[in-house]
């Protein structure tokens, strides 16, 4: 996990990245980036991957959740729900509004062709 951080960190530094929000799960990762330039977020992409896929299936062979999404340390959620500060974390410039949360979630829950328009 500790490699997979720092090749982000690389990542966001080579390739002007600005991470939001990131959750690292056991076989795979979701970022929130926005880039600083027109091909920051392919060639950061491209740059992870590289590196990724082969280390991280070889180390990680075991799944499951936990209770609350504060107990998974290799996550953006203290971040982004305390404000508790992490290196690699800057706060996005926009707020979704609740509504946008609401139907992301529920997205999130029941399939994405159940969002109600």
């Amino acid at each position: 996990m500790a490699a997979y951080a720092s090749w982000i960190y690389d990542a966001v530094e080579n390739f002007k990245l600005a991470i939001h929000a990131w959750v690292f799960m056991t076989k795979h990762a979701h970022l929130l980036v926005t880039p600083g330039s027109d091909n920051a977020i392919s060639n950061g992409m491209h740059f992870l991957g590289r590196y990724y896929v082969c280390y991280f299936n070889y180390q990680h062979s075991r799944t499951g959740l936990v209770a609350d999404p504060a107990d998974y340390l290799c996550s953006s959620y203290r971040a982004n729900a305390f404000d508790q500060k992490m290196e690699m974390w800057s706060p996005h410039d926009e707020d979704l509004g609740d509504e946008l949360i609401t139907d992301i979630r529920h997205a999130l829950n029941t399939g994405f062709n159940s969002v109600q328009s």
